[in-house]
């Protein structure tokens, strides 16, 4: 008798830990209420539910399971996105993120992200943006200084400078006496080495050895 309760206690628990998206012995904790209507109401808002399970970090097999409980009909309508979440797929593809990735970054399809790109041209623009990465690596920047001077991720100017063939240390980069003073008025004005080398594409040692020399004009 005492078995058979027990046993029964566990089959109605693990029904309850299912239903509210965790396994029975695992280490999984049940997701709240909250979780469960903030899913539910993203797939009623047009999301698909791998889209809502992706946006708020539950695994699809749970989200799936709510919208069935919750009788979320399977026909919905077509998802209205917003402005903002617009311009940020379009900066995260601009910048070398592929549409796949920005799309379940932004809970969107994969169409959808590839139509953003094609309106804006990304392509064009991305092409410009590389050519103008390698020319800065080329010139002597290297691929993080190239990605902070013209606003694009370490990762795809490191990527564009391999697939290009650019190998080895580049040659020093020979500034004039403008950009020189550009920097030193960065750094009047209050910015750091760091922060001036990122948006003037200067190396922060050549920065604070013109630091050094203002301060000790003989040397």
């Amino acid at each position: 008798m005492i078995a058979y309760c027990s046993k029964a206690w566990h089959g109605a628990t693990s029904a309850v830990l299912r239903r509210h998206g965790a396994r029975s012995g695992g280490t999984n904790m049940p997701f709240s209420v909250d979780v469960r209507e903030k899913v539910l109401e993203a797939i009623r808002s047009g999301m698909s539910c791998r889209q809502a399970a992706a946006h708020l970090n539950v695994s699809v097999g749970s989200a799936t399971r709510w919208a069935k409980e919750a009788r979320v009909s399977s026909r919905r309508a077509p998802l209205k996105i917003s402005d903002s979440i617009r311009k940020k797929v379009v900066k995260a593809i601009a910048g070398g993120m592929s549409c796949s990735k920005a799309a379940e970054k932004y809970g969107i399809d994969n169409s959808t992200a590839a139509r953003f790109a094609d309106d804006e041209n990304i392509d064009r623009k991305r092409d410009n943006i590389r050519a103008k990465v390698l020319a800065a690596i080329r010139s002597g920047m290297s691929c993080r200084q190239a990605a902070a001077h013209l606003n694009v991720s370490v990762g795809s100017a490191t990527r564009w400078a391999k697939r290009a063939g650019i190998e080895g240390k580049p040659a020093p980069v020979r500034h004039g006496p403008d950009k020189r003073e550009n920097v030193l008025e960065e750094i009047r004005n209050g910015l750091t080495p760091n922060q001036a080398a990122g948006k003037l594409g200067v190396h922060v040692t050549t920065i604070r050895q013109w630091i050094i020399q203002t301060r000790d004009p003989t040397t």
